[in-house]
């Protein structure tokens, strides 16, 4: 069964972060399965909130939504009002199950992110290592 969040506050002009009636089905060979249906919120500048709810219930499947992981079987999703059609360098979310690949080192786990947006270079290895 789909998360269940409905209009939590009407949209905001100045929103941060916008879902208009967005829906989102996995299809496989064996059918569809409703991750969320028309799930509409919005959330002001600086606002705080937090996502909670059984195992399975969409949490994950809204924040990839948000990040632009996922496009939406229906609706919208908006970042400071431009609709979210790709992975934004400048989101990003840790799940509570970690997710390091055993094969690779410390350092080419941190710089995932900016090898898969094909930002690895000198800099951001210096920034890398001096954080670690």
């Amino acid at each position: 069964m789909g998360a269940a969040i409905h209009n939590l506050k009407p949209a905001a002009a100045t929103a941060k972060i916008e879902l208009q009636e967005v829906c989102l089905s996995y299809f496989t060979t064996e059918g569809e399965t409703e991750a969320l249906s028309n799930v509409s919120f919005s959330l002001a500048p600086g606002e705080f909130v937090s996502l909670i709810g059984q195992s399975g219930c969409g949490k994950s499947t809204l924040l990839s939504l948000i990040a632009g992981l996922i496009a939406p079987t229906a609706g919208a999703v908006m970042i400071d009002g431009q609709r979210v059609t790709k992975p934004n360098p400048r989101i990003g979310y840790m799940l509570q199950q970690d997710y390091l690949f055993e094969w690779r080192t410390i350092l080419d786990n941190v710089m995932l992110g900016a090898e898969i947006q094909g930002r690895r270079d000198a800099r951001s290895e210096a920034r890398a290592v001096h954080l670690l």
